[in-house]
């Protein structure tokens, strides 16, 4: 079983990495931008668009969101 890994414990940059995917799950971006999860990029407001298109490259984007 794999020990748990504590923030204090991490390399600088796997904390700021951390602290960033948490500003990012906690953001109202992210609640606006998960209602379009499954829309067409053509029905999607041009504010958010260039945002979806670069999550859904990723791949493991609904996974995130």
């Amino acid at each position: 079983m794999p020990k748990a890994v504590y923030k204090e414990n991490m390399p600088k940059e796997e904390q700021e990495e951390y602290a960033l995917y948490t500003r990012w799950t906690k953001s109202k971006e992210r609640e606006k931008i998960k209602k379009y999860e499954e829309v067409d990029v053509k029905e999607i407001p041009p504010m958010y668009r260039e945002k979806l298109a670069k999550l859904r490259s990723f791949r493991s984007w609904s996974y995130n969101l």
